[in-house]
């Protein structure tokens, strides 16, 4: 059963509104090194203030003369506080436009980011946004609107809780985000799955573009080690996949680490 939050004024509706119609879908074309993977999209739709930059990131109780480290500033890609999550969006929301969707589905936590960042860039685009979201209450009168719950329903999405099951399997989140898509679609709209995170074969194409913009700034040339956090693994496992990629024969750079951080979610 999916349980909607309603809570929802005029004043909120009015601001999603103010955001819509704020970018556009352009033809794609893939970075020179990637165009024999398969599946490459034919749309992007530039959400994020491209490219991030990179700077210098002094580390307490780190010596300058034992290495450098910089950082990339994907806090500064906009998109409403979306970070690098926005970079996926540009793909899938593009996807979702050129098959004529109207609605976007996603799923998460209550405070998700990645639900915010589809509900933010369904309002710009004037589209619809269904969140399915776990709780350990399905009782909306339990359940705090605030932080990105709050943002979530203040951007005109259709907010749904959910107990805390897993995404795949018989009563996962999958099969309820395929439910609310079918009651949808007898009401006449177009639905557009998107899988928790955003990680899947479309998704994927925000961080090989991101991979080149990293070359663009001099990533080969400049740098020895690249080192990320990863949550579904899609950031990490792109970036792997491109260096594989470009540096099979002229690798510039020692080694390539991914670095996977495990966080207590604090509610």
């Amino acid at each position: 059963n999916l349980i909607a939050i309603v809570r929802l004024h005029t004043a909120t509706r009015n601001m999603a509104a103010t955001v819509r119609g704020l970018a556009v879908s352009r033809a794609y074309s893939p970075p020179a090194w990637a165009t024999a993977l398969t599946s490459a999209p034919s749309h992007r739709i530039e959400l994020a203030n491209t490219p991030t930059p990179i700077q210098p990131w002094r580390l307490p109780g780190v010596s300058d003369d034992r290495f450098d480290v910089h950082i990339k500033r994907d806090d500064l890609t906009g998109g409403a506080l979306s970070g690098n999550k926005v970079r996926k969006m540009e793909f899938l929301a593009a996807d979702a436009l050129q098959r004529g969707c109207d609605t976007l589905i996603t799923c998460g936590g209550t405070q998700s980011n990645h639900c915010r960042t589809v509900a933010t860039t369904a309002a710009k685009l004037g589209l619809h946004s269904a969140l399915i979201l776990r709780s350990d209450s399905q009782d909306p009168k339990d359940v705090d609107v605030t932080g990105n719950l709050l943002l979530d329903v203040m951007l005109g999405s259709e907010c749904y809780l959910v107990p805390k099951v897993n995404y795949a399997g018989k009563g996962g989140l999958l099969s309820r985000m395929k439910a609310l898509a079918s009651s949808l679609e007898q009401q006449g709209r177009k639905p557009y799955l998107i899988p928790v995170g955003g990680s899947n074969s479309v998704g994927l194409w925000g961080y090989l573009q991101c991979f080149q913009e990293l070359l663009d700034q001099g990533l080969a040339d400049n740098f020895d080690d690249l080192v990320m956090t990863c949550g579904s693994g899609k950031s990490s496992g792109t970036r792997c996949e491109a260096a594989t990629t470009i540096f099979h024969h002229s690798l510039h750079f020692g080694r390539y680490v991914r670095v996977c951080v495990k966080l207590r979610r604090q509610f």
